[in-house]
């Protein structure tokens, strides 16, 4: 019976360290495409989420009326997004 559990309890943290490493592997390779000027931060999460499986949480007033440019060619997300908060006090 303990060896069961043992081995329950080892095969549980298996799969956790397998689907962590897949989710930094979808991060580290996820591409968009996106060309907007004065767009809503809001709207760019939008896109984003629409081309990705990525979801943001924010608080509205934080982001409200900020808007960005964003010129994105199969740009690796976190690019995507320092080029989009480089003009702003977001970063």
């Amino acid at each position: 019976m303990l060896a069961t559990m043992r081995f329950v309890i080892f095969f549980l943290f298996v799969t956790q360290f397998q689907l962590i490493a897949k989710e930094s592997t979808y991060a580290a390779s996820a591409t968009i495409s996106i060309q907007a000027e004065q767009m809503l931060l809001t709207d760019l999460f939008s896109q984003i989420e629409k081309q990705t499986e990525f979801l943001f949480f924010y608080v509205d007033k934080d982001v409200a009326n900020i808007k960005v440019n964003v010129k994105a060619q199969d740009q690796k997300i976190d690019e995507v997004l320092a080029q989009a908060l480089a003009k702003t006090d977001l970063i």
